[in-house]
């Protein structure tokens, strides 16, 4: 996920064998720019998913509203919290637009609308699992009055479900999570983790490949395409609603 070199030669060779239309989704909003622009001037259709790329290349940008989906998870975790106390982000990897949008969407919306919570900290593990599990223990420990988390990707979601439930916090601690998946889904059903906010990824797969066929053809596009988000929690995650999210193909 933070393999950016890896990334690059992978565009790298798609653009050595002439492809017509590249569907992609940046590890870097602008470390991938470079390579973008070399596709571009080969006459190369981009088009961008998941994580948008500081650049007006692509003709198109499939994803979730991520400052919209922040927002959702500061609104989750400030009424789980009650409106106060001290809560921190933990984010994936700060260089990614997308990624800083949900976090910043999430303290934006508690700020105007939770005065009496305290932001603490916003802290990015770069992708990292082991590194985020140091950030969720750290805080922890050095915060004893700490009362609610937002972790704003799957792996963040996993790192702090892991360390309150070690730690014997759940329901002590509240937690938002991001990314509603199989394993994260039961941190609902056993109480460590409030609510999730979670992005339609098979919506977002689908609908980048119908954009790439109909650029391909030479139709115009739309500057984006939402994707969609909800909101995944102990009394609806076994929905069938949020279960196709989770389990698309069944």
């Amino acid at each position: 996920e933070t393999d950016l070199d890896g990334q690059v030669r992978l565009i790298e060779n798609a653009i050595n064998k002439g492809v017509d239309v590249i569907v992609l989704a940046p590890i870097d909003s602008v470390g991938n720019v470079p390579v973008v622009e070399m596709a571009a001037e080969k006459g190369i259709k981009v088009i961008t998913f998941n994580s948008k790329l500081e650049s007006d290349i692509p003709l198109t940008h499939v994803a979730t509203d991520n400052w919209a989906a922040g927002e959702l998870g500061g609104q989750a975790l400030g009424e789980a919290m009650g409106g106060e106390g001290k809560y921190a982000v933990i984010g994936a990897v700060e260089s990614v637009k997308n990624n800083r949008d949900r976090s910043d969407g999430c303290t934006s919306y508690i700020e105007e609308h939770f005065p009496d919570m305290e932001l603490i900290t916003v802290q990015y593990c770069e992708g990292d699992m082991n590194k985020a599990l140091s950030i969720a223990t750290d805080l922890i420990t050095a915060n004893p009055d700490l009362k609610g988390f937002f972790t704003n990707n799957e792996t963040t979601t996993i790192a702090l479900a892991t360390v309150l439930a070690e730690q014997g916090l759940k329901g002590e601690i509240i937690h938002v999570g991001f990314d509603a998946t199989i394993q994260t889904a039961d941190y609902l059903r056993d109480g460590t983790t409030a609510a999730i906010v979670t992005q339609v990824p098979y919506n977002m797969g689908y609908i980048a490949v119908e954009k790439a066929l109909a650029a391909y053809d030479g139709e115009e596009l739309e500057e984006t395409y939402d994707t969609g988000v909800a909101l995944a929690t102990p009394e609806n995650v076994d929905s069938e609603e949020i279960q196709s999210i989770i389990n698309p193909l069944g």
